[in-house]
């Protein structure tokens, strides 16, 4: 990063912070109360991220509090600090060097120099975060939830820190932690570059933090990038967010007790057959794929092998429309799975099929099971932990289209599969692009 703009307060205007001539940036905090409140963390926040975006480019901060205010370094508690991730940061004094940037929510003294970051004040309907920084967070189990609903929007904007915002952070948060435990077991891939300059080209325009937790939501829901280039993105990421994404690998937690993994989990994808035709006279069994579904099958095959969710078993409903799925998909596939073509799958219910799955045998880390509806969407959601904000889950309950693939992560071993103990790590239809 050659060059990292902010939006002055004073004049509204981006500047660019002064960081390249001496290769250190001194930083001025303003938290303005006696007390650590809400708008004070998140200048706390604000600077914590700046001094990281810096940092990672060989940029060293200098971050102080402003000793022009009531509040002072003795009003911070460590713990409560350490516990949103932000290092404690210097008492400032009348000594101290002239200040390349203050950080906020109202402006810095008039004889101050230095660009003036904004930071909006957040309207607090909650006791999540702690009004006296002596006292722990009250309604938030995790600070970095709090963290995370702070980050959410522009830095000079004002929030609100209500108990849905709260909830719906920590309901991301928990999802984002399992995904990167799970993806942590995938052989690793780079950055995506296009992922890697949208970051750097974010951060960089007057740190914006909403647009990298957007690439996190857009990397994790996209079924084109392989689990270890998403788990890379996370972790780069991570670098200055500071939500400890990784630090659930080796753990997956589920309803019935799950804990360390130790190995790779396991996968198994829900395809429903592709688009069929209905021939005057033909018996629903014999019915065959219409040239849309010999057009979608192909592309499922690709979407497959492009994301690295190749299959060692196939169990396939012995239809003739599950079978034209499979044999079109099939020659997209690096591999030449045993395929089982089973009649229980055709026209099954959940535990009919959880049955099928369980009899898989425990050497397949992958199976592919292609059926009907509505048991492959009863199956899906049967099989899911039930997380609000996971969009993925969300689609799949709206609609389980032709073509449509479900990629649940599963603690295992196969014969003790049971309701909610799996992960729905992807959605995909074949309206969405990337085969």
């Amino acid at each position: 990063m050659t060059m990292l703009y902010v939006t002055d307060g004073h004049t509204r205007r981006r500047t660019d912070l002064p960081t390249r001539r001496r290769g250190i940036l001194v930083l001025r905090i303003h938290l303005g109360q006696a007390v650590l409140d809400a708008t004070g963390m998140r200048a706390l926040l604000v600077a914590d991220v700046l001094r990281r975006a810096l940092e990672v480019h060989g940029v060293q901060v200098m971050a102080t509090l402003a000793p022009d205010g009531p509040a002072h370094q003795d009003a911070l508690s460590r713990p409560v600090l350490d516990g949103f991730g932000i290092d404690t940061p210097g008492a400032g004094t009348d000594t101290d060097p002239p200040a390349d940037a203050h950080i906020g929510a109202a402006p810095p003294p008039a004889a101050s120099t230095g660009v003036w970051i904004r930071v909006g004040r957040v309207r607090q309907t909650t006791d999540a975060v702690a009004r006296d920084a002596t006292d722990a967070p009250a309604d938030c189990a995790d600070p970095l939830a709090v963290r995370l609903a702070l980050l959410a929007g522009p830095h000079a904007q004002p929030v609100d820190l209500t108990g849905s915002v709260l909830a719906t952070a920590t309901h991301a948060l928990e999802g984002w932690r399992r995904q990167v435990a799970r993806w942590a077991c995938a052989p690793s891939r780079p950055v995506p570059a296009d992922i890697a300059q949208a970051a750097e080209a974010a951060i960089a325009r007057d740190l914006a933090t909403p647009a990298l937790l957007e690439l996190l939501r857009h990397v994790a829901a996209a079924d084109t990038f392989p689990d270890g280039a998403k788990f890379e993105t996370f972790a780069l990421l991570d670098r200055i967010l500071a939500l400890e994404l990784t630090r659930e690998i080796g753990y997956v937690q589920t309803p019935h007790g799950g804990g360390p993994m130790g190995t790779e989990p396991l996968r198994l994808i829900v395809l429903r057959h592709a688009k069929s035709a209905w021939p005057e006279g033909v018996a629903d069994h014999d019915r065959p794929l219409a040239p849309r579904g010999r057009g979608d099958a192909p592309a499922v095959g690709r979407r497959l092998h492009k994301a690295g969710w190749v299959p060692d078993t196939v169990v396939c409903s012995p239809t003739r429309r599950t079978r034209e799925t499979w044999e079109l998909l099939a020659p997209e596939l690096d591999a030449v799975p045993a395929v089982t073509y089973d009649s229980r799958a055709y026209g099954a219910g959940t535990s009919e099929l959880i049955a099928v799955v369980r009899e898989t045998p425990a050497r397949c880390r992958t199976l592919l099971l292609i059926g009907h509806s509505p048991g492959v969407q009863d199956l899906t959601l049967a099989l899911t932990q039930d997380t609000a904000a996971d969009e993925a889950l969300t689609r799949a309950r709206d609609k389980f289209p032709t073509a449509a693939i479900a990629v649940l992560a599963l603690p295992g071993p196969w014969q003790q599969l049971a309701p909610g103990s799996g992960l729905l790590i992807a959605f995909a239809t074949p309206r969405d692009r990337g085969d």
